[in-house]
């Protein structure tokens, strides 16, 4: 008998549109804790991620002259592709021996010479933490401009 009652009908109506409007307001509040635990993660790991001034400081240049003479004999074998010294001349760039110390040159001819040179690869990819993403974009071009350079000869 009150099945169908238009009173009974609203109340039944207004009692489910209540039910609802808590479920998704209940929806909302658990993304909206999920969203904060998220976010509360990220920080955690972003804390705890090493710093990249730690690894990568500016460090003062050698620019004695006998420094300076070795990173030019470097460089020409580097440019005549021997892996060996695009190595080398790629760490004389990261600790500024023989000429101002550039981490984007240094990923650019690790990068070179990581075709051959195992250990390459792992520091360049070190050096990559260190590089912001438009620098890392600038050694990615400077390493492909170097490649085509080395192979030229």
């Amino acid at each position: 008998m009150f099945g169908n009652h238009p009173e009974f009908m609203m109340k039944r109506l207004r009692s489910s549109r209540v039910l609802v409007i808590n479920q998704h307001r209940r929806g909302q509040a658990l993304l909206l804790r999920a969203g904060f635990v998220a976010l509360t993660i990220f920080l955690i790991a972003l804390a705890a991620t090493p710093s990249r001034a730690a690894d990568c400081g500016k460090l003062q240049a050698n620019l004695a002259p006998d420094a300076v003479e070795h990173f030019e004999a470097v460089k020409g074998a580097a440019q005549k592709s021997d892996h060996q010294a695009q190595y080398e001349l790629a760490r004389l760039y990261r600790v500024g021996h023989g000429v101002q110390q550039d981490l984007i040159r240094a990923y650019a001819w690790l990068n070179v010479a990581a075709r051959s040179h195992r250990e390459a690869s792992e520091e360049r990819d070190h050096i990559g933490r260190c590089l912001r993403p438009n620098e890392q974009v600038k050694a990615q071009v400077l390493s492909l401009e170097l490649l085509s350079g080395v192979r030229s000869h």
